[in-house]
């Protein structure tokens, strides 16, 4: 009897042990650090499928940052093109992980010059980044500046891109959801959105039903974005990269959430899967 208790308060203490282990794992990945200049070294090794350039810097103290702007099929016989952006959020890794991954992939893949161009905006939050905080070093979110313009970040994206040129503009998010979904804010290009829905289920990933983002909810992971909704968030000032886009003319806008509840690996993947839908794809 004595020992039956002995073995259960040690197995009691391993538990409380390892609770204890998982929390403190816990604290130092949600404060890990990343290098973006490593993260970024690879631009320079893309080859002929690419043209980059950096658009300006963001400067803090005696921190500098370039924002890059990747453009993959620069040759081009089709006039369409489309915008990609990740790192909006700095604690959102896995696009930015999956588009190095992807553009290394093309690097030495035979590019097909009747798709679209695509230009990428690699790591818009670098500070946000390398700390992995979803804000920049002001505490101030970037997804959400697209109305004042306050960030160097939001100003670099305005200064520098000429939203009249893209047909189409992705953002890509990760949240706190169980599954996978995106935002759109035109039904009359539903059908790309349930396409890229359909990537979700063959590869037998959760879609997101039960987010509800204010009084938006997901339905077979999609949130429409009315028009209510923009003139609330217009109103609020909380204005974001796709609503800006949709704002100024393109209605082919998205912004595409991962769940960060699943495996990295899993969200590089679908990620990926997804950017290949893109470039592959004359909307």
């Amino acid at each position: 009897m004595l020992y039956g208790r002995s073995a259960r308060g040690i197995m009691k203490i391993k538990k409380i042990f390892f609770v204890i282990i998982l929390f403190l794992s816990s604290i130092m990945l949600s404060g890990q650090q990343r290098v973006y200049s490593e993260q970024v070294a690879f631009i320079s090794t893309l080859g002929v499928n690419f043209s980059t350039k950096i658009l300006s810097y963001i400067t803090y103290s005696s921190e500098k940052y370039p924002i890059f702007k990747i453009t993959y099929n620069k040759n081009t016989i089709n006039k369409k093109k489309y915008l990609v952006l990740c790192g909006v959020h700095g604690n959102e890794p896995a696009p930015v992980y999956a588009i190095k991954d992807f553009l290394l992939e093309l690097n030495s893949n035979k590019v097909n010059t009747s798709n679209p161009q695509v230009d990428f905006l690699y790591i818009v939050n670098p500070w946000g980044f390398e700390k992995n905080n979803r804000y920049n070093i002001n505490n101030i979110d970037v997804n959400r500046d697209f109305l004042t313009f306050t960030t160097q970040e939001a100003q670099v994206i305005k200064n520098n891109i000429n939203l009249s040129e893209y047909e189409c503009v992705f953002d890509f998010h990760e949240g706190n959801t169980k599954g996978y979904y995106l935002y759109f804010y035109s039904k009359k290009y539903e059908a790309i959105a349930n396409n890229i829905i359909d990537l979700y289920k063959v590869n037998n990933v959760p879609i997101e039903n039960d987010y509800i983002d204010v009084k938006l909810k997901t339905i077979n992971g999609k949130i429409f974005v009315p028009w209510y909704a923009k003139m609330y968030m217009k109103h609020n000032k909380t204005i974001t990269t796709t609503l800006w886009s949709y704002d100024n003319g393109i209605e082919k806008s998205f912004t595409i959430e991962s769940s960060k509840n699943r495996s990295i690996d899993e969200r590089k993947r679908i990620i990926k899967e997804i950017l290949a839908y893109i470039v592959n794809s004359d909307f």
